[in-house]
């Protein structure tokens, strides 16, 4: 976990959602929640009356929420269930009850009581992104947003940006633009390349990459604001971070064949005796410049990188939807839609002294798309749809309140598609090889559709869909066999409240955090436990509720162990080793003393 940074009497805390957060007891604490791709943080001890606030900072950043929180509701909402409260996220503003980031326990509240209790806060970091192609971005309201401008892609609209505000600390990173000019790093020069116009309202901004400061190809359109290139810049609304020129990936040799990864800060000739391929680096790296190009002596275009989150054919049938050329001048511009609609869209690679067109560069050999293993994660409450040729794994998030069943499209086995089910099964005791994930997982067939369900409990029922394989039938055994789901599982901490029963995971590294009272009646029943797997049994909640301030060199004047059959219990002396003990929980099966649990790590106090 994150070292706590103490502000005078405000304790600031990274969240960290492989483990249980207790807040401590004096208050005025802050957690700071990880974005929402780390999944659900568990919350201990929260209580806003003393200061206690929980930080929203990685959650809203990529959003249009504002900083008063006066729209909060619509990026977060809570449930209230069995005295917790759980908090979720919808990044898309729309008020869903989306992805749960958050579990309070022992809190019973709203996300209008938290506003009012001021529990919640959101103060944004500045932050750095990139649009998506052939799509206006937004400016969030919170400002101190940077954002890549990418080059104008030919028979694509100029980039629209909307709410941009040089007073809110926005900025346009210009070096896609600008790096393979003579424009200066300060831009005391930069007139000589872009000019700023006003037109109907907004600004638009052209590039004229010879320096000669005429108005060249107009790159991006300032929806709404009316400024000139000196206001910006003396704003300090624009930059240029200029990268360092280095000679390139070294060279590999397959099968005779030179094999160079591409760089877009050097120029890359290829070798005069030929049988050499460059691999151009993904789109967001800007443009490539090739010199000495030949296909006919057998170099090569690598597209992989290009190519892999598209739904591209390794054949290259289709390569004509995704990669467009333009020849000018005696040379050739090749050219990425990441949509497939075959439009010029955003310049990948400049042949120098060749003119060539892309039916050409198939037919003679001179480009290859051989796809590596990747895995993604699908967009939130959108349809995923796996690529054509293959090799992708899928990590699957657990199902969101209200929002619909995961959409899974093009799924394939036999290409080597996979899912990964760990966020699924990662808080139960599924085994890591899946010999028991028919306990926990079903697929069920209906319409010419697979729908994937998870039970959480591991009793084998149908429990909660989170995922449909569309245009695909087969059962939960053909997808075992065929390698067709993975789960990697990560450390994981679950609570166990007191006279209630937990089971540690067969695949270890868990921490079990018993509650805070002692149990009236039935002991907390721990099963399944392993001395050599690094589980953990903690014991914070029920020291922070009695006030008891201990160290794992001090716990054993409060807890010891006693044998029961061939199962080990727990005794609390509340006031110290002198003072009676009295039973708090059973290790179920296992027969240890306290000296070895502590020497084995195995008990905890974090």
């Amino acid at each position: 976990m994150t070292t706590a940074v103490s502000a005078i009497t405000q304790l600031m805390v990274m969240g960290c959602t492989n483990d249980t957060i207790t807040y401590r007891t004096e208050g005025h604490q802050t957690v700071c929640l990880e974005s929402p791709s780390h999944g659900e943080q568990v919350l201990v001890g929260f209580n806003p009356a003393i200061g206690d606030r929980i930080g929203l900072d990685d959650i809203l950043e990529l959003t249009q929420a504002k900083t008063d929180l006066s729209d909060l509701t619509k990026y977060v909402t809570s449930v209230s269930s069995g005295g917790n409260t759980t908090l979720y996220f919808d990044p898309t503003g729309s008020g869903a009850v989306g992805t749960p980031i958050a579990l309070l326990v022992g809190v019973t509240t709203t996300i209008a009581q938290l506003i009012a209790d001021g529990g919640v806060a959101y103060v944004p970091d500045a932050i750095t992104t990139s649009p998506t192609f052939d799509t206006a971005f937004t400016f969030r309201d919170s400002g101190l947003e940077t954002v890549r401008v990418a080059p104008a892609a030919n028979g694509i609209a100029t980039q629209q940006f909307d709410n941009f505000n040089p007073n809110n600390g926005d900025i346009l990173d210009l070096s896609t633009i600008l790096h393979m000019t003579t424009a200066l790093s300060n831009l005391s020069n930069l007139q000589n390349f872009v000019t700023a116009t006003s037109t109907g309202g907004n600004t638009v901004l052209s590039f004229d990459k010879t320096g000669s400061g005429v108005i060249g190809t107009p790159f991006a359109v300032l929806e709404g604001i009316t400024i000139t290139l000196a206001q910006l810049q003396a704003d300090n609304a624009l930059i240029y971070n200029p990268s360092p020129v280095v000679s390139g990936t070294a060279p590999t040799t397959v099968d005779g064949q030179l094999m160079v990864m591409g760089c877009t800060n050097d120029i890359i000739t290829y070798r005069a005796s030929g049988h050499q391929t460059v691999c151009l680096q993904s789109p967001s790296h800007g443009e490539q410049v090739l010199h000495n190009f030949n296909p006919a002596i057998g170099d090569l275009i690598g597209l992989d990188d290009v190519l892999e989150l598209t739904q591209a054919k390794t054949d290259l049938s289709d390569l004509t939807k995704y990669i467009t050329s333009v020849a000018s001048g005696g040379n050739t511009t090749l050219y990425f839609d990441p949509t497939g609609s075959g439009h010029a869209g955003t310049p990948v690679a400049l042949l120098v002294g060749v003119t060539t067109t892309i039916a050409q560069l198939i037919a003679d050999g001179g480009v290859a798309y051989v796809p590596d293993a990747i895995t993604v994660s699908p967009t939130f409450d959108t349809a995923f749809m796996f690529r054509d040729a293959g090799l992708e794994t899928l990590t699957l998030a657990p199902a969101a309140r209200a929002i619909a069943t995961q959409q899974v499209d093009n799924f394939n086995p036999a290409k080597a598609d996979i899912l990964d089910l760990t966020r699924i099964l990662n808080p139960t005791t599924a085994a890591p090889n899946l010999s028991n994930v028919q306990d926990y997982i079903t697929a069920t067939e209906t319409g010419g559709n697979t729908v994937l369900s998870v039970d959480p409990t591991g009793s084998g029922a149908v429990g909660t869909p989170f995922a449909v394989l569309e245009g695909v039938t087969i059962t939960l055994a053909q997808l075992l066999s065929d390698g067709a789901m993975a789960f990697s599982p990560t450390n994981a901490t679950i609570g166990a409240a007191a006279g209630t029963s937990a089971t540690f995971r067969p695949e270890g590294k868990e921490v079990i955090v018993l509650g805070g009272h002692v149990p009236t009646g039935t002991l907390t029943s721990l099963a399944n436990f392993s001395l050599t797997d690094q589980d953990q049994i903690d014991f914070r909640l029920l020291f922070a509720n009695y006030g008891i301030s201990a160290t794992l060199g001090t716990i054993a004047d409060y807890i010891s162990t006693t044998a029961s059959a061939s199962s080990t219990i727990f005794d609390f002396h509340q006031n110290g080793a002198d003072s009676p003990g009295v039973a708090i929980a059973v290790l179920q099966n296992v027969s240890v003393t306290f000296a070895s649990l502590l020497s084995h790590g195995s008990i905890s106090l974090a």
